[in-house]
């Protein structure tokens, strides 16, 4: 046993000190020859400037008298002259008449769902988006459709729907729809309806910034806009509002700085964010004197207007320009004598010069355009470090990264 005991010695001792040569060796090559390198990523990159405004339109305020409301339109829907937004009850058989209407409603919309899916559908499937649907909406905080989503997954998921014929859920429909009828037919005194005198896009947000028009932009100061702009209520009575034209307005305060790039009478793209995900080409309207650093900026469009109506604040990026090239650490380029940047690539086991164009400084890296592209593309390997680089050059390879 002792005899045993000391070869396995003997050959862990061999063992370690040839580990211990082999890193030892290892070491002193990286350090004698030394290469470094990094792949070649393509990149794009915004020249941008960040911004918190505000959404101006040409809007006005439609009020009920106190009682329960029922809004009968969409935010961001046409509508015209006369035709009702919103319905309101003043008492409290009206209120029972609103809440029967609308169970009424949802009991429509769950049984015609459950029609569509025995036409031909999937209960699964329809169930599936039904879900897909209702998180979507919750994700994005939209809750107009709330009731009508559970209704839906109710039937799929918690309803048997063996219970059901074809024939029985349409004559259900047609049940709900006489009774709808009636209580949509009969004149009550408690019940208003409430309509815009003029046609316009309909929202049901009232923030108590109606006010504010786009005459209220012109000739705007910091001071002014700060001053506009102060947190407010919304009347008790206000049911939504009337957005009328197509043009609506974002403005905002930003830097001496950034409003020296834009030229009034000229257009921005503004990448919006946050509760509106939208780029967008807008018109520089007007550009504030400079007071205390800052300038007021206006901008303009007469599109998407639908998709603002309910939006007061607003998130955005001026962007200026776009870069898209290949990303290359600046420690990887080198200047001739005659001013060209360029690299070198690993290609086998030669370093190969390939000439570039800096688009764009990202602090530690270029954004680059190379000059031929058959020769650096994304994926090369470029060099960052090695001993006497030249075109041509035999080189080790070491470890990339």
């Amino acid at each position: 046993m002792r005899r045993s005991d000391n070869l396995i010695k003997i050959i862990t001792l061999i063992v370690f000190v040839a580990l211990a040569a082999y890193i030892g060796y290892y070491l002193y090559y990286m350090q004698a020859n030394p290469l470094k390198t990094v792949l070649a990523i393509a990149y794009t990159s915004d020249d941008c400037a960040t911004t918190e405004g505000y959404a101006v339109r040409n809007e006005t305020v439609l009020y009920g008298c106190g009682g329960s409301v029922s809004v009968l339109a969409d935010d961001g829907e046409k509508i015209s002259a006369g035709e009702a937004v919103a319905v309101e009850y003043k008492s409290s058989g009206a209120a029972d008449r609103s809440s029967d209407e609308t169970a009424l409603r949802l009991r429509i919309d769950q049984l015609e769902t459950m029609l569509k899916s025995m036409d031909g559908g999937s209960i699964r499937a329809s169930a599936y988006d039904s879900v897909t649907e209702l998180s979507s909406a919750v994700g994005n905080g939209d809750l107009e459709n709330l009731d009508r989503l559970l209704a839906e997954i109710d039937s799929f998921i918690f309803s048997d729907m063996s219970d059901y014929s074809e024939d029985g859920i349409k004559s259900e429909i047609d049940s709900c729809r006489e009774q709808l009828d009636r209580l949509n037919g009969t004149v009550y005194s408690d019940t208003v309806y409430i309509s815009p005198s003029r046609p316009g896009t309909f929202s049901s947000s009232a923030d108590g910034l109606e006010t504010v028009t786009p005459e209220s932009l012109e000739n705007l100061t910091v001071s002014g806009y700060f001053d506009l702009f102060k947190p407010s209520s919304p009347d008790k009575n206000a049911v939504g509002k009337m957005c009328y034209g197509t043009t609506w307005y974002y403005v905002t305060a930003i830097s001496d700085e950034i409003a020296s790039r834009l030229s009034r009478g000229g257009y921005a793209t503004m990448r919006f964010k946050k509760n509106y995900d939208a780029t967008v080409q807008m018109k520089v309207d007007y550009i504030s004197a400079e007071d205390d650093g800052m300038r007021v900026a206006v901008f303009s469009t007469n599109k998407y207007l639908p998709d603002v109506v309910s939006i007061r604040s607003l998130s955005a990026d001026i962007v200026f320009s776009t870069y898209s090239g290949i990303r290359v650490p600046k420690e990887a380029v080198h200047i001739d004598d005659e001013g060209v940047k360029y690299v070198y690539l690993l290609s086998g086991v030669q370093s190969r010069r390939a000439d570039l164009e800096i688009l764009c400084d990202l602090g530690d890296y270029y954004i680059v355009s190379p000059l031929n592209s058959g020769v650096f593309h994304d994926g090369s390997e470029i060099i960052i470090k090695a001993n006497g680089l030249h075109d041509g050059k035999v080189v080790q390879s070491g470890m990339g990264i």
